[in-house]
């Protein structure tokens, strides 16, 4: 298993040896560190020296982890105590935080079973939630912008596809059986749902 140092051992590292760092916003009680404001403009680029944006420049949100590090149990094996608290506005899952959407999907839900839907429709309808703008967006600054549909380069289409594929599948093993995911039918969908995602993005440029 791999072994990490405490985080006050690297911070005190970093300092010694004059290493640049993400300094932490706040240190104290766990429970207040999970309710910390993520409403805030980051930080990030005046700690590397660069000037503001005209705009406001939105922290995408916070990470929360034990100052000594903590190991849990999980079904995948042992698992680093570590929480990413995301603005919605940078959120890779379709939100249902109103109350509106919150019922307009369970009613949905219950319309599909009631119709006597599928086990395999009713995945695809949580899998849905996972294939969103931000996500590709999130990949496309990973790897580079896509081509526009009238230039002849080379693009990368292919290669932000699999990403998204591999992403969303491994997401949704969390809500699902993996064997359940192995289905042709439900990865033809959800190929041709990340196709479509990419498409509308390009289209709208």
């Amino acid at each position: 298993m791999i072994e990490y140092l405490d985080y006050d051992v690297a911070m005190k590292i970093f300092e010694d040896f004059k290493i640049d760092y993400m300094k932490p916003l706040f240190i104290g009680a766990m429970e207040k560190a999970l309710h910390y404001s993520i409403d805030f403009e980051t930080t990030i680029p005046k700690s590397l020296g660069l000037p503001p944006l005209e705009k406001r420049n939105q922290a995408e949100g916070v990470v929360v982890k034990p100052i000594k590090d903590f190991w849990i149990d999980s079904k995948k094996g042992k698992k680093r105590v570590i929480v990413k608290i995301k603005n919605s506005e940078f959120l890779e899952t379709k939100s249902l935080q109103s109350k509106e959407d919150r019922v307009t999907w369970e009613k949905g839900k219950e319309k599909n079973r009631n119709q006597n839907f599928g086990e395999l429709e009713m995945m695809k309808m949580e899998i849905q939630l996972l294939i969103t703008e931000n996500r590709l967006l999130s990949t496309i600054s990973k790897v580079g912008a896509i081509e526009p549909l009238s230039s002849s380069k080379q693009s990368n289409r292919g290669k932000i596809e699999k990403i998204l594929f591999k992403e969303v599948l491994d997401e949704a093993k969390q809500l699902f059986e993996a064997d359940k995911l192995q289905n042709k039918e439900l990865n033809d969908w959800l190929e041709n749902e990340i196709k479509n995602l990419i498409l509308e993005h390009q289209n709208s440029q």
